[in-house]
Order: C-alpha cells, then structure tokens, then sequence
C-alpha cells in the first residue's frame, strides 16, 4: 500500500468521479484507475461500485476512508516537521464561540502567523458555542475556541485557561441596573432569582465595555475583557448578588484528517496557556 495510491482513493472519495478526481491529481483518469485497482488488489477488497454515471463507496471503502485520511494527514506532518516551520503550507479554519479572539488569542493568531508564514488563517468569530462544536464534528472548521467543560469524545479538547466572573461599574454612583454578558447563563438565573433590572444583554464585548465605561449600568463580564479598563482606573469591581463565578474555556480540534498545520496550530496555543493565565489574573 503506498501513500500515492491512498491519496487517489480519498480523491476519488472526495469527488465520487474518476475523471475529476484525475483533474485535481492532474493525471489521466487511467493513471487514477490504475492506483485504485492496486489498492484494490493490495488489500483484495473493492473500493468503489462503478456504475455508468456514479461512483459509490462500498462497506470497505467507508471503513478504510477515516484511517487513509489519518495515514495521509500523519504523513503530510511528518514532511512538514522534517522541513521546518517555514517550508508548512495550507490553510487553517478557525472557529470562536465568543469575542475573546481580540482579548485572549490576538497573540496567539501573532505568533502563529510569525512562526508559519506560508499558512493562510480564516478566523470567523462569535458564531455561538453549538455551532462551534457542530462546525469542528462535520469538518467545517478544524479548531474552535469555545467555552469549557466540553463533553464529546468525537473532537479532541484542550482547556487553556480559566478566569473570574467580575462585577464592574465606572467611578462615581452606581446605577441600579446590570449589564450582561451572554455567556454566563448562571449570572443571569442569580439576577433573575434577585429581581434585579437588566438593561442589556449581549454577547458582544466591546459594546458592554463601552456601556459600562459610560456609567450605564453595572456590567458582568469575564476579567479578561476589562482587566485593561480596570488597570487603568475607568472601572472597578463592585460587589453584586452573584456567587464566585469562573469561566473555563480551550481549544477542541477535529480528529480525523488532522494536517501539520493543525498540529502546529494546537501545538502554538498549548504552549501559550502562561500568556493566557497572566491576562486572566
């Protein structure tokens, strides 16, 4: 079995068509039929039904489809490894459930980008948690930043840091009315339970930032979005109704079909989890 033969399967998989498959390999479609006919043989089981207009996997094909795509993706990181970071190539699909990109993984993404110059990002943020999850389970992304804890087995899951729950308002008196963060479903059922008045909720950190800085209300947000405003004196904690909240948050990443530039990805934001704890105290 060689690697070449196992590349033209998952095109041909990819594309359920010889002829296409042979477009993107840029071979002739014989050539393509040739390496499946000596995958076929090599492991005595056929691949694919072909019929006149269609191609199909058989029960053999869709067993072999993940681990070719594990093989192929174990050896591309190999190469890539023995060549050295600058020679990795490719693009990346990085999904967010939250804003935190611009707070807690701007310098991540930095470092990244330095390190691997010829990988091409796409980072789409603020997309909700579930989408998130559900984008990295179909291969639609191949990393997400999400909230922690992550409960499925189908993706792999590294928790980079944790940070406090925080109560702010801007000097002077405060107003009676809350701010709120969408991602801390257990501030809002205290508030609710308290019958305080909440003005806005929203998912959108900067917008509260700005709310809060203008006095408009107390906000709660995690520490990482206001540990600059409260260095610098234009907000400070206030105490508040809520219980010692944290927030746990990682990387999950896809599985299958795993490429070098994944693992570098994964690699980058592990071993930036101290920059991460120092922005969260």
């Amino acid at each position: 079995m060689e690697l070449r033969t196992l590349r033209a399967f998952l095109t041909v998989a990819k594309h359920r068509s010889f002829t296409h498959a042979a477009e993107e390999l840029f071979l002739t479609q014989s050539a393509v039929s040739q390496q499946i006919r000596a995958l076929e043989t090599a492991l005595g089981i056929a691949l694919f039904v072909r019929e006149r207009h269609t191609v199909e996997l058989t029960d053999a094909g869709r067993t072999l489809l993940p681990r070719a795509q594990e093989i192929l993706a174990l050896a591309d990181s190999a190469r890539a490894l023995i060549a050295g970071p600058r020679a990795l190539a490719g693009r990346l699909r990085i999904a967010g459930a939250t804003y935190a990109s611009s707070y807690l993984y701007v310098g991540l993404y930095e470092r990244f980008v330095h390190a691997y110059p010829n990988v091409e990002l796409h980072a789409v943020s603020a997309i909700g948690r579930d989408a998130t999850l559900a984008a990295v389970r179909a291969g639609d992304a191949d990393a997400g930043f999400l909230q922690f804890p992550v409960e499925a087995d189908d993706v792999a899951a590294d928790e980079l840091g944790q940070t406090a729950i925080v109560a702010v308002a801007a000097p002077g008196p405060r107003p009676e009315r809350f701010l709120l963060w969408d991602g801390i479903p257990e501030a809002r059922r205290v508030l609710d339970d308290a019958r305080r008045t909440i003005a806005v909720v929203s998912n959108d950190v900067a917008l509260l930032k700005r709310l809060v800085v203008d006095a408009a209300g107390v906000a709660i947000l995690p520490r990482w979005a206001i540990k600059r405003e409260l260095e610098s004196g234009a907000v400070h904690e206030v105490a508040s109704e809520l219980p010692p909240l944290r927030q746990r948050f990682g990387l999950i990443s896809r599985l299958s079909g795993r490429s070098a530039a994944l693992d570098a990805f994964v690699a980058t934001a592990h071993a930036y989890k101290p920059v991460i704890a120092e922005l969260c105290a």
